[in-house]
């Protein structure tokens, strides 16, 4: 392993891109979540400060900040909580109806949101990780080997992975949406459960899931670290503020970057703590964390890059309409 935003309440994300509409409300928010919250309402005095994140490795250092409370201790006068959002779409939809303050996700649902008139900012890195494209088929060789019936799982229709599998597709096809008559949208758990019994013919993940897959007898077919060979290698998990939250909390945000910083330095320093908090977290057992942690695919950093890298290519393959010329136009200097 190395270790290397105020606007309307209102923003609507195109349903000829994506099938979905994203009107974010509060109630709409609560009731599509799907997660888990350690914390009810904000104690008297204090300020509300909830940080989501998604139930995957992209996201261990808030994981670890969680556990080992550093945050709240940085933050007295704040009522800081965690919740476990099962996708970026749904994290982008609380952020915009100010449920979240801070939210973990990939680089694709951020960049969706900015490109439809989000006003916010990655403030931070978590990862950067290899991402699978795993299947059980020895007919599967490559993208070309696919035909109509065999389905590939996908978290949802602007999960990173997706975006993946669109890049890969022009790449290797010509056509970004040669695949998408193949997509089914699962979670990542469903999905594993699915190549192992055959219901799916692929499914495009992340850790743990995709050694999961490996574990249950898949093998990789792509990684994104194939898609961008020769370019930077954009960052998977990055923490995203809105820009008014940033002005207005200035003290919050270098609290923040300061604990994800020690979060990542502490995942190398005592490995052993970091995969029993992981294990709990994911209910796993401990040596299998501290094993896939050693994994090569497996990296983290608060480094915030290749974002510019990723929005150009969603940007040529018509996911997004505007890219940012430079990863600084989108993220805090570090």
């Amino acid at each position: 392993m190395r270790i290397d935003g105020s606007g309307t309440a209102r923003i609507v994300f195109s349903r000829r891109r994506f099938g979905i509409v994203a009107a974010a409300t509060g109630a709409a928010f609560a009731a599509a979540a799907c997660g888990s919250n350690d914390a009810g309402e904000a104690r008297a005095g204090q300020s509300t400060l909830k940080i989501a994140y998604q139930p995957n490795f992209g996201y261990a250092p808030l994981m670890i900040l969680k556990s080992k409370n550093w945050l709240q201790e940085s933050l007295p006068n704040h009522d800081v909580s965690y919740q476990t959002v099962n996708s970026g779409a749904l994290i982008r939809s609380g952020m915009i109806s100010g449920d979240i303050q801070v939210g973990a996700l990939a680089l694709s649902p951020f960049l969706v949101g900015w490109d439809n008139g989000m006003d916010w900012r990655v403030v931070s890195g978590l990862s950067d990780i290899d991402q699978w494209l795993m299947v059980k088929d020895p007919r599967l060789t490559s993208l070309a080997d696919f035909t109509p019936n065999d389905k590939i799982a996908v978290l949802s229709a602007d999960n990173n992975q997706a975006i993946l599998l669109r890049i890969a597709a022009k790449q290797q096809l010509g056509n970004a949406d040669a695949l998408k008559v193949n997509e089914v949208y699962m979670p990542h758990d469903t999905g594993v459960q699915s190549l192992l019994t055959g219901r799916v013919a692929a499914q495009f993940t992340n850790p743990p899931y995709q050694f999961s897959d490996r574990e249950g007898g898949a093998r990789k077919l792509l990684g994104s670290y194939d898609i961008f060979e020769g370019s930077e290698n954009p960052i998977f998990g990055a923490v995203a503020v809105r820009q008014s939250y940033i002005d207005a909390n200035p003290e919050v945000i270098e609290a923040l970057r300061a604990g994800i910083r020690q979060s990542v330095d502490f995942i190398t320093s005592d490995p052993d703590e970091s995969a029993a908090i992981l294990a709990a977290e994911f209910g796993e057992d401990p040596s299998t964390m501290a094993a896939q942690l050693q994994e090569e695919s497996v990296k983290f950093t608060p480094a915030a890059t290749g974002v510019a890298v990723m929005a150009k290519a969603m940007q040529e393959i018509g996911v997004i309409n505007k890219a940012p010329t430079s990863d600084s136009e989108v993220t805090l200097p570090s």
